[in-house]
């Protein structure tokens, strides 16, 4: 079977799109951290997302070299409560303020949590980040939870 380019280069409108990615993108825009390196980047967010990979919006610039491995953490605001899914990828592309990321599982876990984000995108109706309710520690939970049983 041979492939054939319908238009040259001089006759390409210029309405078509020169995106040539097989998995559909969707639009997202759900906060994250970004983990490389023993270190926390907070403040991200998600511009597109596939079955595939996500890219990143950075808060500021960051070099990290295509191939590292990163984890993500994704901060899911549900309509009443955030939720964490942890996904690990792979950089593909670097820019300025953005990362384009592939993940390394192709796995059911990884397709559910890229469902968890997309179900839960509807009820995202802002534009900009959401701040992330801290949560205390085990201990302070603990030491919280015996001192109503002693009371």
């Amino acid at each position: 079977m041979t492939l054939f380019s319908w238009w040259s280069h001089e006759d390409t409108p210029s309405d078509v799109a020169s995106d040539n990615r097989v998995q559909p993108r969707t639009d997202a825009f759900i906060e994250l951290t970004l983990c490389c390196d023993n270190e926390e980047l907070s403040g991200c967010h998600t511009q597109n997302i596939s079955n595939k990979g996500v890219y990143i919006d950075l808060p500021h610039a960051m070099e990290v070299a295509p191939g590292t491995t990163v984890d993500l953490r994704f901060h899911i605001w549900t309509g009443r409560d955030h939720i964490a899914r942890f996904l690990r990828a792979s950089v593909v592309r670097c820019e300025e303020r953005g990362l384009a990321v592939r993940f390394t599982d192709h796995d059911l876990a990884t397709h559910a949590v890229v469902q968890d984000i997309l179900y839960y995108q509807q009820y995202e109706r802002r534009t900009e980040g959401r701040a992330v309710t801290p949560r205390l520690s085990f201990g302070a939970n603990f030491s919280a939870w015996v001192a109503r049983l002693m009371a």
